[in-house]
């Protein structure tokens, strides 16, 4: 009798392991980033964000509006309103635009990023857009994870300006130095639909 409890509790416990085996596996899964263009998924400084993403979860992870008139905490957006603002992390930052995707009044705070978006010599949190996309990145490397842009514009200067629209709600913008080659400016665009 004493066998037979001992291989079932061996049984159970096997079967537990490979549960939670399985279970591990599916979490690292979804903490990996996409390569789908259509996905609203980034990462940054090596933590994965869907947008709309609320603030909470950045500011979980450290990051922190640079606030130095203290309006943060106090300033309200209107429905479907929204306002840009630097976070900070230590020394790394990173632009982002807070909407209001509710139909109440809300403070910035209780508000969604729904913009993400780097400037090299301006931003320098390490932003990852789906297929590997930073900055830096080359224009090759653009288009071998996007295929070509749904448009783009040539300016005077040196810089072009490409834009991706993967889905309804997500536009990537990427600015390529047409001098380097190298991509200068990018951001990930969530339109509440």
């Amino acid at each position: 009798m004493k066998r037979i409890i001992s291989i079932c509790l061996t049984v159970i416990l096997i079967l537990g392991f490979v549960a939670c085996s399985g279970e591990q596996a599916s979490l690292e899964t979804a903490s990996v980033l996409s390569n789908d263009l259509s996905s609203p998924m980034f990462s940054l400084d090596g933590v994965i964000y869907t947008l709309p993403v609320h603030f909470s979860e950045l500011e979980a992870n450290g990051w922190r509006p640079y606030d130095p008139n203290n309006r943060f905490a106090t300033d309200i957006l209107e429905p479907d309103d929204f306002v840009t603002w630097e976070l900070i992390a230590g020394d790394q930052n990173v632009g982002v635009t807070f909407t209001n995707l509710s139909e109440e009044v809300l403070p910035i705070s209780e508000s969604y990023i729904t913009v993400v978006s780097v400037f090299f010599e301006m931003h320098s949190a390490q932003l990852v857009l789906p297929g590997n996309i930073m900055l830096g990145s080359t224009y090759e490397d653009v288009i071998a994870a996007y295929g070509e842009p749904s448009s783009w514009h040539t300016s005077e200067d040196p810089p072009s300006l490409l834009m991706f629209h993967s889905s309804d709600d997500v536009t990537l913008q990427i600015v390529i130095n047409t001098e380097g080659n190298l991509v200068t400016i990018m951001s990930m665009h969530y339109w509440d639909s």
